[in-house]
């Protein structure tokens, strides 16, 4: 091989490295933990006219406060009527949200709400999540049923 087709060899596989080795590979900062606070076991239940959920906080660690970490609580729910309910096994559309402060639905690691739902006749599906005080929103609770009849 000559020397000339030496150099330029050399110089083609010093840009490809260059082109390789360069630039911003990550940011320069820890990455940011995640909002990980959720209810699990939730449970609901008609008690005089009106729909009570309830369950528990998971992932507080004993040295924190829930009101440092959570500013709303989000109960998603889904109305289905009862003659044409969704099947089993089919995704399920929430369709809206209520919002209630973390410290009116939160006390003792524990989460109790009572919903404004007046209509009978239909399927409810709920799902709770909470969302922390910088606005990230925390994985969601177990998806519950609720039937509700005259």
């Amino acid at each position: 091989m000559s020397f000339r087709r030496l150099k330029i060899l050399s110089l083609l596989m010093m840009l490809v490295f260059l082109f390789c080795a360069c630039g911003k590979k990550g940011p320069p900062l820890a990455p940011r933990q995640e909002f990980t606070l959720m209810i699990k076991d939730l449970q609901g239940e008609w008690r005089n006219g009106d729909l009570q959920l309830a369950g528990l906080l998971k992932g507080v660690k004993k040295d924190e406060k829930v009101s440092d970490l959570v500013e709303t609580c989000r109960v998603y729910y889904g109305k289905y009527s009862l003659s044409d309910p969704p099947c089993d096994g089919c995704p399920i559309n929430l369709q809206g949200f209520y919002e209630f402060k973390a410290a009116d639905v939160i006390a003792n690691g524990e989460f109790t709400c009572t919903l404004p739902i007046s209509e009978q006749q239909y399927i409810y599906y709920f799902e709770i999540r909470l969302v922390s005080i910088g606005e990230e929103l925390g994985p969601p609770s177990n998806r519950i049923k609720i039937e509700l009849k005259d």
